[in-house]
């Protein structure tokens, strides 16, 4: 065994001096028996004393890095469920909620972004059944954490909640919300959530409207903010007419909320003082809701002219009530007698679609194709295999005419091609008997690559079966059956219904029945019968006259139509509005309804409502010019706006009396049944005085009278060989109309009923009842009064005396022969041959260029035919540029229109 080595100890802790070394050091010593160096061992401190703190210190360490990875954890799972918020993904949203609500991390913010998550998820179509099941459950734990004080609340989480209890007709449940709500602070409730649940109870018809007029007034005292009582009354003043309103905290939402429990109770006059408050405070930036309950619940005149006030103050509206509102026009079309009111009604689609792209809105194709299909609504519908014959086959041929040349326009000014334009040609041609125009149709759909889809086709088949064109009828057949065998589908009752009418209206029922052989393989069972059904089935024909004299009227009018296509053409090439000053909209029906009065009349009566005598003028000049998103000043549309509910109320109270004539005589109710014809005219042309308008528009305004009351100066249009008593004593006499009865103040009484403190409302007897029509059937008139009731509620200016009767009848022979049948003089319709020949007409009076017209369209709708039909295309600004007339014989044609994917 090898020795030791050995070192010197004062070597070992002195190494450097080991002279230095005490001399006990100085021995020597085996390494093995240092195990370390003395620079290598632990050298004590104070933190390495056992006194505790080390311990604390490490353990106050450790919950610091617990927090910190918990608070990290919160900010991750918060950003997740924020972003799950945010893309409404409600599965994740739902799954994330008790974690995070766990957490206590949500703010007042997050709650509110949950409720209008919620309330955009309900409102979704494509939503399935379940997953709407589950919504409404989980809606049911948020208000369950609401009431529990779990989640920090915001107003308007109940009015997102209340909301989606009105729409999906839970009144119940959301009354019983609002029962709990309105005893809560005000960190729960403000004025969006007194209009939410007034609005609520309205259409649930929960409580009356003097309940809910009760309620609005309570909720303007509990919240008065800045004079809210005062600037929401109709007789406010505003500060400055030329500026917007700077007030602060107004509860609009609280009156829409009254607006609409007046609307859906038929009190049409405070209906329209509320919308007169609405646009005097926010004349260009109003919500559209004020406008879309007036367009639901009134009848079209007024529906009309509130959505073109929309339009004009640049509020855009849903395509939806678009459609509505054109869908309404164009079955008035078809209940005139008259050519003029039906050409008529089709410029107001026009001029609706127009004031729509002024107001910022896009031109949709369902739009174009109602418009285009209206059309064919000018004139009656012939029997099945018959054809237009002599006057009303020329008429025929000029209505095809400018359709085609509408849509030609539009196309030229870029409008992209839709299957909607094409199954609106297909339409017309067939329901006006144009074979060519079906057939041009058709392939120029194949030539611009355009797929009809299902109901296209099946609309091919209804108007081939009505021009009788048989091998179209095999064509398109074939395609339905082809596409149902490489889908392995059957074919449905749909499509046979349709080949079963189009062969019976083209006298084809032979392919008909081959075809049901052919297929019975592929037909169940329990539609067999019902398929041969529909051959037995009678053509619906109306034998409708209408009245095609005047030709100039009918010139007129279609040269104003024409005029309005320019101008929607333009818009859709420059993609901007035009100034509409130049080139406005009218706001009727009716073109040539005469205004109440004049216009200076007008101004004077706006200025005694809306300037305050005691107070100064606003100097001008100061502030920049104030205008709406159209471009016109705010003061100018202030006063237009006023001129239009003005307007509104008048056609409303005509309306009015009208309603109550025939509810005297048929003892039912009409208030919201359409008239066969929107344009008649209940009043005088001749223009009010300043005296008579001005006392009309008070009575008109007056809410202390009742609304349906006739006042004295109106009861000498009563013809006197009509006993007063006839008319009915609620109507008719000054002293028996309803006066308003005095009320108790408005008494708030709590009472407990369970765990909740419910907050009712003490209502006084003598409250004001529901009109008479919703309470109790009123006293029929006696028999033989029936028609007493037919005059007219203007006076002539300065003639208050003088009544107008309903029905005039001509003084002389010559006044009451009727006008001559034709519809243009001979002079004229010499020079249109019989088959006329159609050319494309693509110029635009612009200063825009017009683009490459895509699809390229072709010849004529009415068929090639080389000895009637020319062209002189040349290339024109990148477009195309054709003779206004190559030969004066030959009429110019523009397509238009869009259909609009309807089956007959």
């Amino acid at each position: 065994m090898p020795a030791l080595s050995k070192a010197s100890l004062a070597s070992i802790v002195c190494p450097s001096a080991p002279f230095l070394a005490p001399r006990l050091l100085r021995t020597y010593a085996p390494l093995a028996a240092l195990p370390l160096q003395p620079w290598a061992l632990p050298t004590p401190s104070r933190r390495y004393i056992s006194d505790g703190k080390h311990l604390k210190m490490v353990q106050h360490r450790k919950r610091q890095g617990l927090k910190q990875q918990i608070l990290h954890d919160h900010v991750a799972l918060l950003q997740q469920f924020r972003k799950a918020n945010t893309s409404h993904d409600l599965r994740s949203l739902m799954d994330l909620y008790p974690s995070i609500l766990s957490t206590g991390a949500l703010t007042r913010d997050d709650t509110r972004r949950i409720a209008q998550t919620l309330h955009a998820c309900m409102r979704n179509p494509q939503l399935l059944g379940d997953t709407r099941t589950h919504l409404l459950s989980f809606l049911q734990q948020v208000i369950k954490d609401l009431q529990k004080g779990a989640l920090p609340v915001h107003p308007i989480v109940y009015v997102h909640i209340l909301g989606i209890y009105k729409e999906r007709k839970m009144f119940d449940e959301g009354y019983a919300l609002w029962q709990w709500v309105v005893q809560q602070d005000d960190n729960h409730v403000n004025q969006a959530v007194y209009g939410a649940a007034i609005e609520l109870m309205a259409y649930g018809k929960k409580l009356r409207l003097p309940e809910l007029e009760n309620i609005y007034l309570d909720a303007l005292k509990r919240f008065p903010g800045t004079f809210a009582e005062y600037h929401l009354s109709p007789d406010a003043i505003v500060p400055n007419r030329a500026q917007p309103t700077a007030i602060a905290n107004l509860p609009v939402t609280l009156l829409q909320g009254i607006l609409t429990a007046r609307i859906l109770n038929n009190d049409w006059k405070k209906s329209y003082l509320a919308l007169d408050t609405a646009l005097r405070l926010y004349p260009g930036q109003l919500p559209t809701r004020f406008f879309e309950v007036f367009m639901a619940s009134r009848q079209l005149r007024e529906a009309y002219t509130v959505f073109l006030v929309a339009c004009r103050a640049g509020v855009v509206l849903k395509p939806s009530h678009v459609t509505s509102v054109m869908s309404r026009i164009k079955a008035s079309i078809g209940r005139c007698d008259s050519l003029r009111d039906r050409i008529v009604l089709l410029r107001a689609m026009a001029n609706a679609s127009y004031a729509y792209l002024e107001a910022g809105g896009a031109m949709e194709p369902i739009h174009v194709g109602q418009f285009l299909t209206s059309f064919a609504s000018l004139l009656p519908e012939p029997a099945p295999g018959r054809d237009y014959q002599g006057d009303m086959a020329s008429l025929r041929n000029r209505i095809i005419m400018n359709a085609h040349q509408t849509l030609s326009s539009l196309l030229q000014a870029g409008m992209p091609p839709s299957p909607q334009i094409f199954t609106a040609l297909v339409t017309l041609a067939g329901r006006l008997r144009v074979p060519d125009l079906l057939r041009v149709s058709l392939q120029d759909a194949e030539t611009a690559r355009v797929d009809l889809g299902e109901i296209g086709v099946r609309i091919v088949l209804d108007s081939a079966g009505r021009v009788g064109a048989k091998d179209l009828i095999e064509e398109y057949w074939k395609r339905i059956a082809h596409k149902s065998a490489s889908d392995g589908k059957q074919i449905g009752w749909k499509d046979w219904a349709s080949l079963a009418r189009a062969c019976k209206r083209a006298n084809h029922l032979d392919y008909f029945h081959a075809q049901l052989r052919e297929q019975e393989h592929a037909i169940p069972a329990s539609l067999k019968d019902s398929i041969t059904a529909v051959l037995e089935e009678e053509a619906r024909t109306t034998e409708q006259t209408i009245d095609i004299s005047r030709p100039e009227v009918f010139e007129n009018e279609l040269a104003g139509l024409n005029q309005q296509i320019k101008n929607i053409a333009a818009v859709i090439m420059s993609g901007q509005r035009l100034d509409i000053k130049k080139t406005p909209f009218y706001m009727f029906l009716d073109p040539e309804r005469p205004p109440l009065a004049k216009r200076e009349h007008m101004q004077e009566i706006y200025d005694e409502y809306t300037i305050d005598p005691h107070q100064p003028p606003p100097e001008k000049g100061i502030l920049p010019t104030a205008s709406s998103p159209t471009g016109i000043p705010l003061d100018e549309l202030r006063f237009e706006n006023w001129v239009s509910v003005v307007d509104l109320m008048d056609q409303a109270y005509s309306l009015e009396f009208e309603r109550q004539s025939k509810l005297q005589r048929l003892g039912e109710d009409v208030a919201r049944s359409e008239r066969k014809n929107p344009l008649e005219r209940e009043r005088s042309d001749k223009l009010l005085s300043p005296n008579i308008l001005r006392d009309h528009i008070k009575s008109l305004r007056d809410t202390s009278v009742g609304q349906f009351a006739i006042r004295k100066r109106y009861q000498k249009l009563i013809p006197p060989s009509l006993p007063e008593k006839a008319h009915g004593r609620n109507v008719l006499s000054d002293s028996n109309v309803e006066k308003p009865r005095s009320q108790k103040p408005l008494n708030i009484v709590k009472h407990t009923e369970g765990q909740f403190i419910f907050r009712t409302i003490d209502l006084s007897p003598d409250a004001p009842t529901p009109i008479l029509s919703q309470t109790k059937s009123p006293r029929p008139l006696r028999q033989g009064n029936h028609n007493e009731l037919q005059v007219l509620y203007h006076m002539f200016p300065g003639g208050g005396d003088k009544a107008v009767p309903a029905q005039s009848k001509p003084d002389d022979a010559s006044a009451a022969a009727p006008p001559p049948k034709s519809i243009l003089p001979g002079r004229l319709w010499s020079k249109i041959p019989k088959t006329p020949s159609l050319r494309y007409y693509a110029s635009l009076k612009s200063d825009h260029e017009a683009p490459i017209p895509k699809p390229k369209l072709s010849r004529s709708p009415f068929g090639s035919r080389k000895s009637e039909t020319h062209h002189s295309f040349k290339k024109y600004r990148g477009g195309l540029k054709v003779d206004d007339f190559v030969d004066k014989d030959k009429r110019s044609v523009r397509m238009d229109g869009r259909g609009e994917g309807e089956e007959s």
